[in-house]
């Protein structure tokens, strides 16, 4: 995610998966990290936290069709 932010690596989708288990850490992030200045409120775009498995598979598929990383295969 760092490299993201910083425009070291293109943007691309990030996964979470199991909402129960991310819960704390998403908690931490917006009560602690987000009121400290640790983070921006846009960091937490960076990424998805989700238990449904079809909306990871269509999220790459668009991504992948919007830099054509499907062409060669």
């Amino acid at each position: 995610l760092t490299l993201i932010k910083t425009k070291k690596i293109a943007r691309f989708p990030v996964f979470l998966i199991g909402v129960t288990f991310w819960e704390g850490a998403l908690r931490w992030l917006m009560e602690t990290a987000l009121q400290h200045g640790y983070i921006e409120p846009d960091d937490v775009k960076l990424f998805t936290i989700t238990d449904n498995l079809d909306e990871v598979v269509d999220k790459i598929m668009l991504h992948c069709n919007r830099i054509n990383c499907l062409e060669n295969f």
